[in-house]
């Protein structure tokens, strides 16, 4: 199987405001993907499709979207296609971090972060890919952590909890099954698992450990805080695999 051309077709990006996100759509438009932008900050989005439309000539779509809801999800498909006709990428990079012991979680904060990490891009999913299907193939990928290969408790480093590893674990366990369910179809299903990334991730997650943050860590520990433009890299590098 050749390598898949990336110049000319369509990709969503999800937590495109900043981060992984961003640094993803960046590398995506420099090999000529048309890019819709996803996130809830619509003046970030708007100012980055600006950016990328002037420098490297592609369309973009900017839609701020909560994708925790279907609504918003299938509005984003719709959204999409109109302005497009198509989709051949999913980027499902939004996602929320937690702190707390398993002791003190609260309820209604672990049902927000699982609507965030596992339900919306399995929403995502489940929109794209029968339109992918009816196309001749696609691409999904599912930016988790390494968080979900390795159980982590609340250690007081930011995201590091058992709610957050076990939305990491779902999401593992739904791509490695659609992996091989859409394999037939021709669309590939990537999981990516990153370690501790530069980004705004920190600033912004759940605290449910009786309301008290933790000390945040600076450093990413023995393997260091990995630049999101090296993540960037290597998604569109197996994209185009």
């Amino acid at each position: 199987m050749g390598r898949r051309q990336l110049a000319g077709s369509v990709a969503i990006v999800t937590g495109a405001s900043s981060g992984i996100g961003a640094a993803t759509a960046v590398v995506l438009a420099a090999h000529g993907v048309h890019v819709v932008l996803v996130a809830r900050r619509l003046d970030r989005l708007q100012a980055l499709a600006g950016d990328l439309a002037a420098r490297y000539g592609v369309r973009t779509l900017a839609v701020p979207a909560d994708l925790s809801r279907r609504v918003d999800i299938d509005r984003l498909v719709a959204e999409t296609l109109r302005a497009f006709g198509r989709i051949d990428i999913l980027v499902n990079n939004a996602g929320l971090g937690m702190q707390g012991d398993v002791a003190n979680l609260a309820e209604h904060q672990v049902r927000y972060l699982f609507d965030v990490n596992v339900y919306g891009p399995l929403l995502a999913m489940q929109a794209v890919a029968p339109i992918m299907a009816r196309q001749g193939g696609g691409a999904i990928v599912n930016v988790s952590s390494i968080l979900g290969k390795v159980v982590v408790p609340s250690l007081g480093m930011v995201g590091s909890s058992a709610a957050y590893t076990a939305s990491k674990f779902a999401l593992d366990a739904f791509s490695a099954a659609a992996r091989m369910e859409l394999a037939s179809q021709k669309i590939d299903v990537i999981t990516v698992l990153p370690g501790v990334t530069r980004s705004e991730f920190n600033d912004a997650f759940l605290v449910s450990n009786g309301g008290r943050p933790r000390t945040v860590p600076k450093s990413g520990g023995l393997l260091g805080v990995v630049p999101p433009e090296r993540v960037a890299q290597r998604i569109v590098r197996a994209i185009e695999r």
